[in-house]
């Protein structure tokens, strides 16, 4: 083979930079599909003084399952912006036969892939769900989407084996950052101060602001690491591979993925903050941006309270920021949801994604070209299920 070997590796890291933008651009189809139907759908007389039904987005239930998914998507499509500007800038530098971003942005992307592909199949089940009977119909488009996507969970390698990747090379950074050697802060932007975020707490009554509620996801992953490390170290009796493969490996899963949520957050409040957006369009992207902070702390940012970052009254707190952001952004999730749609067909050709919202009638017209609704009754039923069922009445008169 003439040349590097090492360039055939920067194919394989296009198709995973590839993936987490087709990530987002689903999901924003199947958003655009369900929250169509979800502002149309009513039930349940709960309006006061009024006789008509709620729309179910206007549910507290269905907003706090919906909505951070909407939070989540937009975040994707920044961080994958910001994977596509590094991938550009590795093939420059490969030009120049340097190869350092490569393995960097092979660390980075690891811990995404393995991260979003998992939400991205997790969160097309909720908004299948979030259709009722209706989305589990064919028809509805949902589970087609759910069918094709879900072998991207395991495609370019399986979850666990690409968050070790990536925990592996922080572990190591952090040890070369310790000898005082320079990391990379754009890909590993904590590494070099690792030790001072994690003696420092959050001293404000709240956290509201982007920057607070980064710093909280920012102080869980420095503490999660750091308590990773200090275990693989101790002097225990176990062999290295015997914790890192036996003891210590869920861990170090959920040191990569929250790495992994971090990134996307930083990538999601800078990349906001250099858009060239108008007042109320950024505002309400700030609200989802918040939403995705608060969210992400909730799932993942226990060590930031258990390490005494925060206090449990500063984490009832991020709950109840997000239930109110949730609210406030209500009135923008329709124009949110709607503005990304590339491809208009690929939504309307889905029975709930009809703009009319007469998504009965557009399932039922889709039933029509079933080929088990061709005939009144289908072939087999008189030679197979009509005895059987004679058989079945006969025994029960036994």
């Amino acid at each position: 083979i003439k040349g590097d070997p090492r360039i055939a590796y920067a194919t394989m890291l296009y198709i995973r930079v590839s993936l987490l933008t087709f990530n987002w651009q689903t999901l924003f189809i199947n958003l655009a599909n369900t929250l169509r139907y979800s502002i149309k759908r009513t039930q349940f007389k709960s309006i006061n003084n009024s006789h008509s039904e709620r729309k179910i987005l206007d549910y507290q239930a269905t907003q706090t399952k919906l909505i951070p998914i909407l939070a989540y998507t937009y975040a994707n499509n920044f961080m994958s912006h910001f994977c596509q500007s590094l991938h550009d800038q590795m093939l420059e530098d490969i030009k120049s036969s340097k190869f350092k971003l490569m393995n960097d942005l092979h660390v980075l992307i690891s811990c995404l892939k393995a991260h979003y592909m998992q939400e991205a199949i997790d969160s097309l089940m909720v908004m299948r769900e979030c259709c009722g009977g209706h989305g589990f119909s064919t028809f509805s488009g949902i589970t087609g989407w759910i069918e094709a996507w879900s072998p991207n969970v395991t495609l370019e390698g399986d979850g666990y084996v690409l968050y070790q990747q990536t925990t592996k090379k922080l572990v190591k950074m952090l040890n070369k950052a310790s000898k005082g050697s320079h990391i990379n802060s754009e890909v590993y932007p904590y590494i070099e101060t690792i030790h001072q975020v994690a003696e420092t707490k959050e001293t404000s009554e709240e956290v509201r602001t982007s920057e607070q509620l980064l710093n909280v996801l920012q102080a869980a992953l420095c503490h999660q690491l750091l308590d990773l490390v200090s275990k693989l170290q101790t002097q225990d009796g176990h062999s290295f591979d015997v914790k890192w493969n036996k003891i210590h490996q869920v861990q170090a899963a959920q040191v990569s993925r929250l790495h992994a949520v971090y990134m996307t957050a930083k990538a999601f409040v800078e990349g906001l903050a250099k858009a060239n957006l108008k007042a109320k369009t950024k505002e309400a992207l700030d609200k989802l941006a918040k939403i995705y902070l608060c969210e992400s702390i909730l799932r993942y940012g226990e060590y930031a309270l258990i390490k005494g970052y925060v206090t449990p009254r500063h984490m009832v707190g991020v709950s109840s920021y997000f239930l109110e952001l949730i609210e406030s952004v209500r009135p923008d999730v329709f124009g949110l949801s709607e503005a990304p749609i590339f491809n208009e067909g690929l939504v309307q050709g889905a029975a709930l994604g009809n703009l009319e919202g007469d998504y009965a009638s557009q399932l039922f017209e889709l039933a029509k070209f079933s080929k088990l609704n061709t005939k009144t009754v289908l072939d087999g039923v008189k030679d197979h299920v009509k005895p059987l069922s004679k058989k079945l009445k006969n025994f029960a008169k036994m």
